[in-house]
């Protein structure tokens, strides 16, 4: 099979690592090398998630070669594909240039800070018909997509509500990486000028699932966000949002403040107007509730297994190169700028305190 020359800029989203180990262990990648983008500000923590850790870690775990202080450099050595994983408000810099010169994108979730740089990037992807995927972590989750297929089949009638909140956490350092208060104040993701903070981080997945599950896009969105435990930086570590999709809402969480989620479902949950369907992340099997004033479901029902040779990331990133066929729709950037759209709306509602409308 082809090998592909592969490129990585930036280790701002920790996710990089697990991205880069898919391509490694798909035996057809050829790395070039990797380069980040430097911080107007000094960062502490040599730390796991850190992102002076990440670059050495990344570099080891993978047998890349070289490391390119400046970024444009290693665009210049014309990789096939790049991996991109910046800060989020960096996302669209990168990316345009580098889809200008048609090389393949793969962007870390969120897609971006804003509608705008969203909208750039499909723009260039579509002028040059070089592939832009978006990953998230939820698309390869089977017992979603199971619930994704049932709600399609009917199994709840028509969806008429999207719930959806993030599992227990108290930030991206919360877990067991050892970061002090000072430490974490001096990485990017308590910087809100470079898309920090918990409503970028976690309120964009409920925008990406709630667009599959309700099957369209949302027209307006109302927020409230709050830092609740992170007094240390000027960021969100809380937000609860509301997405008005006409005939049906989402109701989604990000949260950097719950230190346990106690036996409450974190979703997706979908109500439809003849019964519920809940899909906890991570879980085996996907529960459905088509009685009223019961407590056991209705039907359980396994997950269903990803498709053979579209189970990780680089194999079926590799298909929608080759084929020209669109990935699965989680990764797919037409629906993910809708996507963007409603978690734009969010973020401006958040700031303005009123309902704002999707662009």
């Amino acid at each position: 099979m082809k090998k592909y020359r592969v490129a990585v800029i930036g280790v701002a989203q920790m996710h990089i690592t697990t991205i880069a180990q898919s391509f490694t262990k798909s035996g057809r990648v050829e790395w070039v090398g990797c380069s980040d983008l430097p911080l107007p500000f000094e960062t502490i923590a040599d730390k796991p998630s850190s992102k002076k850790h990440l670059i050495p870690q990344l570099m080891q775990e993978n047998n890349i070669p070289r490391f390119y202080a400046d970024w444009q450099d290693l665009l210049a050595e014309k990789p096939d594909v790049l991996l991109l994983a910046t800060e989020n408000t960096r996302h669209a810099e990168v990316a345009v240039e580098a889809l200008n010169q048609g090389i393949h994108v793969l962007i870390e979730k969120p897609f971006a800070a804003d509608y705008a740089d969203a909208k750039a990037m499909v723009e260039a992807a579509d002028r040059s018909g070089a592939t832009l995927f978006i990953n998230w972590p939820t698309g390869w989750d089977p017992a979603i997509r199971t619930a994704l297929r049932l709600v399609r089949e009917g199994a709840i009638g028509r969806p008429i509500k999207f719930h959806y909140r993030n599992m227990e956490s108290l930030g991206p350092f919360s877990y067991g990486q050892g970061l002090t208060p000072e430490e974490m104040a001096a990485e990017w993701w308590y910087h809100g000028e470079f898309g920090g903070g918990a409503l970028l981080d976690y309120i964009c997945y409920g925008c990406n699932l709630s667009r599959l599950f309700l099957g369209k896009k949302a027209t307006g969105a109302i927020a409230l966000a709050k830092n609740l435990v992170s007094d240390f930086a000027p960021v969100e570590d809380h937000v609860a949002a509301t997405l008005d999709f006409g005939d049906s809402l989402a109701v989604l969480e990000g949260t950097w403040a719950t230190f346990a989620s106690g036996c409450v479902d974190t979703g997706p949950v979908i109500f439809g107007d003849k019964g519920t369907i809940v899909a906890n992340r991570l879980s085996p099997e996907v529960r459905i509730y088509t009685e009223r004033h019961v407590k056991e479901p209705s039907r359980i029902v396994p997950a269903d297994a990803l498709p053979v040779g579209r189970d990780d990331i680089a194999p079926e990133f590799f298909r929608t190169i080759e084929t020209g066929l669109p990935p699965f729709e989680a990764f797919e950037a037409h629906i993910n700028l809708e996507a963007m759209s409603a978690l734009d709306a969010v973020r401006r509602a958040a700031g303005s305190g009123k309902t704002e409308e999707l662009k």
